[in-house]
């Protein structure tokens, strides 16, 4: 009996030791494969707590540790010539997606740098990671607040973009401000008005970049909606919010109008003509005139430049 008894307790200790074994193997298998993933979501998280040494330290991990293989991901994309959209995606997209994912993190980690440098008022340092971030073209980053994916090449591009243009003016951009496309229309506009036109051309090509597929996606949904959006100063409270939801069309068809008419300035008709035709495909983009208050429709606006050229 008490043999038994001995072999029934050696048989459960082999058993939770072989399972304990298991569990640890599997345990290291995930934490080996995905650990870009969880250098990068502890970046992410001490950045959004305000603990941006702590940021740093994680991106600079993941950096230091999957850099070699990033990079290489990035040259057979290139190499392929790779369509990798970003915005609303298919599931077969989204899986293509998730499996570049060392891409992926090491990009986000450097723009998280960047952005860490910005809040620590290292700006040479938040130039730099920007700069790096930059050259990863094909990586993506997922935005779970609105289930859709965003380039960080091109984020990064901008705000270094706008950073850059703040401290030739002796000024520091606000690290808490974003930089989207109402960012880029709004120096756009300052530009232009200040006759800086090869300085539109800089934000408004920034703009078109960056937004012009979800400009699209917002013209195709209105298009299949068969809306109306008013152009002029008599409007409802309903279309008004139709209006402003669109801020992504309305933003990369008036900077495509802005660029029209500052080529124009600069002489160089050709390329005005090529900005004014692809602003008029945005139709149902519209821009507010706080002076006039009224809503007008670089399309058409660019229409009537058409015309005039002709």
């Amino acid at each position: 009996m008490v043999r038994r008894l001995e072999i029934r307790v050696l048989l459960a200790v082999a058993v939770v030791l072989i399972g304990t074994w298991d569990f640890r193997h599997e345990v290291a298998a995930v934490e080996t494969k995905a650990k870009h993933q969880i250098e990068t979501e502890a970046a992410w998280n001490a950045f959004r707590n305000g603990d941006y040494k702590e940021a740093t330290r994680h991106a600079a991990d993941c950096i230091d540790d999957f850099f070699p293989t990033a990079m290489g991901m990035e040259k057979k994309l290139r190499e392929k010539k790779v369509l990798v959209p970003v915005d609303e995606v298919r599931e077969a997209e989204r899986q293509q997606i998730f499996q570049n994912g060392p891409l992926n993190d090491v990009a986000a980690c450097w723009y998280i740098r960047g952005r860490a440098a910005e809040y620590s008022n290292d700006s040479a340092e938040a130039k730099k990671a920007f700069q790096q971030a930059s050259r990863y073209t094909y990586a993506r980053c997922y935005d779970d607040k609105t289930g859709k994916f965003w380039s960080v090449a091109d984020a990064a591009t901008g705000r270094l973009l706008i950073v850059e243009t703040y401290e030739k003016q002796g000024k520091q951009w606000p690290a808490e401000k974003e930089v989207n496309h109402e960012t880029l229309t709004a120096f756009a506009w300052e530009a232009y008005n200040k006759d800086d036109y090869a300085g539109v051309v800089l934000f408004a090509d920034r703009c078109f970049t960056n937004y012009s597929t979800t400009a699209l996606r917002l013209q195709a949904e209105a298009q299949q909606r068969k809306i109306t959006l008013p152009a002029g100063a008599a409007f409802t409270e309903n279309e008004k919010k139709e209006i402003e939801k669109n801020g992504p069309l309305n933003d990369v068809g008036t900077c495509l109008f802005i660029k029209g008419r500052s080529l124009q300035k600069l002489e160089r008709k050709a390329e005005a003509k090529a900005a004014y035709e692809a602003a008029a495909k945005y139709s149902y983009g519209r821009c507010w005139d706080p002076i006039g208050r009224v809503y007008w429709s670089p399309a058409e606006a660019s229409g009537d430049r058409l015309e005039l050229m002709q």
